[in-house]
């Protein structure tokens, strides 16, 4: 009898073994490539460079479709890094920063026809006061929001909730999110971007029934104290905007972005996303 279970010991061994192994990312590229939009329009007419064409974001789209990539969620990146499931062979993430309308009207038909994935991370402050305001950028309300992310196909992450501003902080003109304001203690920071945070984490929760888990700088700003407070919030992963080769999956904060170009011809796209490679 003895005998018998060490050899049931021995075998039940093997098998968590191989399983651990096979959810390893051996097979997986080391680096899932960011790609970072804002704004999309039928006919460009300015030179914005965060406003990208319709038709070049199909073609873009359609490219890596026909290339082999597929754009995953934060949920399914969040159950890579926790061991708990594996990635496609050419992952990629497709994110879309602030929370333009033009999310809806442009960006998703086309995720929808073409079955993609994308993130939308969004400022709390502008959905909840879309057309409250007059603005030259519609933003997105909630009932547009909770129909994408009911598709299955559009998550949604934070954007802080009324701290997508420059100001004077101590580290220099940059977002305020990061830095403590001229003047601020960094107690009195602390709590000023923890009551943030918590507001557009709860916003999403009560409009959606979701606990968000990825954040995005605003500018790309960021430090080692908003970096423990999101953290403690529940924020998994963290993305800025400097370009260059990441989001590495080793990792899950300070992911980079490779920030679209709204002048990008597809010879642009294909080189950009190929420096990622």
């Amino acid at each position: 009898m003895k005998k018998i279970f060490i050899i049931l010991a021995i075998v039940l061994t093997v098998v968590i073994i191989i399983h651990r192994n096979n959810l390893q990312p051996n097979k997986i590229p080391k680096m899932v490539p960011v790609l970072m939009y804002h704004h999309f329009e039928v006919d460009k007419n300015d030179s914005n460079e965060m406003i990208v064409k319709k038709s070049e974001f199909e073609k873009q789209m359609r490219y890596l479709k026909n290339n082999g990539y597929t754009p995953i969620s934060m949920k399914e990146l969040k159950k890579f890094v926790e061991g708990r499931s594996d990635l496609p062979k050419n992952p990629i993430l497709i994110t879309a920063d602030d929370g333009y309308l033009s999310n809806y009207n442009i960006m998703y038909p086309i995720l929808k026809k073409l079955n993609m994935k994308a993130t939308i991370f969004i400022v709390g402050n502008y959905i909840d006061n879309a057309g409250k305001t007059n603005s030259k950028l519609p933003k997105l309300t909630w009932n547009k929001i909770k129909e994408m992310y009911d598709s299955g196909l559009i998550g949604i992450g934070c954007h802080t909730y009324s701290s997508h501003v420059k100001g004077d902080t101590i580290s220099g003109k940059m977002g305020i999110f990061s830095s403590p304001l001229l003047g601020e203690t960094k107690k009195e920071y602390e709590k000023r971007i923890n009551n943030d945070i918590e507001k557009n984490i709860n916003a999403i929760k009560l409009n959606l029934g979701y606990q968000p888990i990825s954040f995005a700088y605003p500018y790309g700003d960021w430090s080692e104290t908003s970096e423990k407070i999101l953290k403690d919030n529940g924020i998994k992963f963290t993305f800025v905007a400097s370009g260059g080769k990441e989001a590495y999956i080793q990792k899950s904060y300070l992911l980079k972005r490779v920030c679209v170009n709204g002048s990008y011809n597809m010879e642009d796209f294909k080189r950009e996303l190929a420096k990622q490679n």
